[in-house]
Parts: structure tokens; C-alpha cells; sequence
């Protein structure tokens, strides 16, 4: 072998383990998937997972780097539960709902959906998301950089809460046709609801609601 082949030799390897070594990383994580049964994994990074279901239905959870994510879906649902960087996922859809929730950097994110109801839930950088929807609701909830928000839909309406930057964010609402959106930054504090007056209290940043029970 001459130098220039061992040079070519060296250099085939050196990009093959360059190509190996971040897929091995990957797969540290845990990941479960089921459409019967239950599905548990423990990763080689300390990630957990669990997805349950049954009757038609699928769920999926995904951890990586230390973290839990849980999916349970029944009667023809989905659940869809990703959690990366010592956060926590669940997302539980019983009977023909979709659920999805999505918790990154140290952060929770829970999503839960009622009968054909949608759940979304997201949180970054240390925050907390909270959706619940009840029958035929759509329930949203942003929050990132310390944020917590909280979305719930009880009946036939829909809800997004959004918090941005040490701020919080409340959104209800229950009656037929209702919605209710209910967005804060900078340490402000927004709740919104289609049953009582609204509360905006920026605090050096901004409250904003917008609903069909008042608006501020």
C-alpha cells in the first residue's frame, strides 16, 4: 500500500466513525410504540418510556437525555409524548381524542384529551404546559423560558394559552361555541375565561386576553 492509499484508507475510516458515533449517541434514548398492549424501554442515557393501546388506537413516547415520557391512547385515539434534556411528557387520549405533548430543557408538558377532544401541550427552558379538553374541546398551551400555561376546554370550545419569558398564562372556557385565548411575557400574568371578566396584569411585561367572555 502505497502513501497515498493509506491516506485515503485513514480518512474512509475517519468519516465512518464520524457517522457512526453521533447514531449511537441517539440511541440512548427510549422509545416505545404500541397500537395493543403496553410498551416499556429504559435507555442507556437514564431516559424512560411507557405507551399504552388499545382499541384501535396508537400511542408513542419519546425520551432522551434523562428524561420520561408517558402515551396512553383508547377507543380509536392518539397519543403522541416527546420529552429531551431532563423534562417530562404525558399524553393520554381514552376515547377517540388526540393528545400531544412536547417538554424540552427541564421543563413538563402534559396533554390530556376527552372524547373527541385535541390536547396540545409544549414547554421549553424550565416551564410547565398544561391541555385538558373535555368533550369535543381543543385545548392549547404554549409556555417557554420559566413560563407556566395552563389551557382547558370544557365542552364544545377551545382554549390556547400562551406564556413567554417568566410569565404565566390561564385560559378556561365551557360553553357551547366558546373560545378563549389568553397570551403573557416578561413576568405578566394573563387569565381568560367565557364564563367571568378577564384578569392582565403585565407586570413590566404584557397580559392580553381575548374571549367570548371579555377581553383586556
Amino acid at each position: 500500500m502505497n502513501c497515498r492509499t493509506a491516506v485515503r484508507v485513514g480518512i474512509a475510516a475517519a468519516i465512518a466513525i464520524a457517522l457512526v458515533v453521533p447514531r449511537a449517541h441517539a440511541a440512548g434514548g427510549a422509545k416505545c410504540n404500541s397500537t395493543t398492549g403496553t410498551v416499556m424501554h429504559v435507555g442507556s442515557d437514564g431516559s424512560s418510556c411507557m405507551a399504552e393501546a388499545s382499541h384501535g388506537s396508537t400511542a408513542t413516547a419519546d425520551a432522551t437525555e434523562t428524561s420520561d415520557a408517558t402515551a396512553d391512547a383508547d377507543e380509536s385515539s392518539s397519543a403522541q409524548a416527546i420529552a429531551k434534556s431532563s423534562s417530562t411528557s404525558s399524553a393520554s387520549a381514552p376515547d377517540m381524542g388526540v393528545a400531544s405533548s412536547v417538554a424540552k430543557s427541564g421543563s413538563e408538558a402534559t396533554a390530556n384529551a376527552g372524547q373527541l377532544g385535541h390536547a396540545t401541550a409544549s414547554a421549553t427552558d424550565a416551564s410547565d404546559a398544561l391541555a385538558t379538553s373535555g368533550l369535543v374541546g381543543t385545548a392549547t398551551a404554549k409556555a417557554s423560558h420559566g413560563s407556566k400555561a395552563t389551557a382547558e376546554a370544557n365542552g364544545f370550545c377551545s382554549t390556547l394559552a400562551k406564556a413567554k419569558r417568566n410569565a404565566q398564562a390561564t385560559a378556561t372556557c365551557a360553553t357551547e361555541g366558546g373560545s378563549v385565548s389568553a397570551t403573557a411575557t416578561d413576568g405578566g400574568i394573563a387569565i381568560g375565561s367565557d364564563t367571568a371578566p378577564p384578569t392582565c396584569t403585565p407586570n413590566g411585561g404584557t397580559a392580553k386576553v381575548r374571549s367570548t367572555g371579555g377581553n383586556c
